[in-house]
């Protein structure tokens, strides 16, 4: 993957590739290898990177930001969010229209040089920012325009710098902290090794401060167990059911001992996955949608417990019947 070192050596590289130091990457399902640069570049190559160069284009016009330090994509591999230091919201690319824009997802709170990480599950996509609030943006690849959170929460007393969720959606790890500004260094600027020139030169809005000098000093991790539902996104051929309880009292309205309540085998779904892929590397629909009922094992199966509920995840073809009724 060629690249042209800055724009002040646009000779070097024979004026071919992007332009700029590769600052992250990221694969696709489909083996298509996007790469970004510190000075706003993105390429896109098949043949996970061994193959020809899809496209190369700057993206510079759109939004703000000093550098790309994240690439994610999502599980269909259509879309590419564009995570960037210094920028207060995400870019989402639809990798079909080369060069365009599909959503800017707003409102991350995150116009610092320190790398705050997102994290991606199912088409929701989790981000800290430095207020020490976690927000969460749902739909990926559904909306275009500006899309702001659909919802967050009070996390830490410091920039949360990195929010990760468990695959089965239940739980959420963060960790906070950030170098808070000195006398010698008033606005707070992390400038690591890895910046250039365009990153070094550039300016930011004095209404809109890098940091915040008054903010509390919180250098800690943290799990979260996640209480609602909604968070839980199953991946691939992934299928949440909870099981339907029994009944605990007679038609006469006895009531039943526990230990006599028989556990039944049938469940609601609640959500599904995408689909897995098949060799061919194409999406699997799933067999079933929300709000069926199905037949399940009596063993089996990932339990996940949010708060006092308890639900599980099943693949596809672990489940045993779609009930009709």
């Amino acid at each position: 993957m060629p690249t042209i070192p800055s724009k002040r050596k646009k000779s070097l590289g024979g004026g071919v590739g992007m332009k700029g130091i590769v600052s992250a990457m990221g694969m696709n399902v489909e083996g298509v290898l996007a790469a970004g640069t510190w000075s706003r570049w993105l390429g896109l190559y098949d043949g996970q990177g061994g193959g020809g160069t899809i496209g190369i284009f700057e993206i510079g016009r759109e939004g703000d930001g000093t550098g790309i330090s994240q690439l994610l994509w999502s599980d269909c591999g259509r879309y590419l969010c564009v995570v960037e230091r210094g920028s207060d919201g995400v870019g989402v690319w639809d990798v079909r229209g080369t060069g365009k824009r599909l959503c800017w997802l707003a409102g991350r709170k995150a116009r610092t040089n320190q790398r705050l990480a997102v994290d991606r599950i199912g088409k929701e996509i989790w981000s800290g920012g430095q207020d020490g609030c976690v927000r969460v943006w749902e739909d990926l690849g559904m909306k275009e325009g500006t899309s702001e959170a659909s919802w967050g929460f009070k996390a830490h007393d410091d920039a949360v710098s990195s929010a990760g969720v468990h695959p089965s959606g239940s739980v959420l790890a963060t960790s906070s902290g950030q170098r808070h500004p000195t006398a010698a260094e008033p606005d707070g600027r992390d400038l690591d090794s890895g910046s250039e020139d365009d990153f070094l030169s550039t300016s930011y809005p004095k209404s809109e401060p890098l940091s915040v000098s008054n903010q509390a000093v919180d250098n800690s991790l943290k799990t979260t167990a996640l209480k609602s539902i909604k968070s839980l996104a199953p991946l691939l051929d992934r299928i949440l059911v909870q099981r339907i309880k029994a009944e605990s009292k007679t038609a006469g309205g006895i009531f039943l001992p526990e230990s006599s309540v028989k556990e039944l085998n049938e469940a609601k779904v609640l959500a599904v996955g995408p689909g897995g892929l098949d060799k061919e590397g194409k999406r699997i629909a799933p067999s079933v949608a929300p709000g069926d009922k199905v037949l399940i094992p009596q063993y089996g199966g990932s339990a996940v417990k949010v708060g006092d509920e308890e639900y599980s995840l099943f693949r596809d073809h672990e489940l045993l019947a779609k009930i009709n009724e």
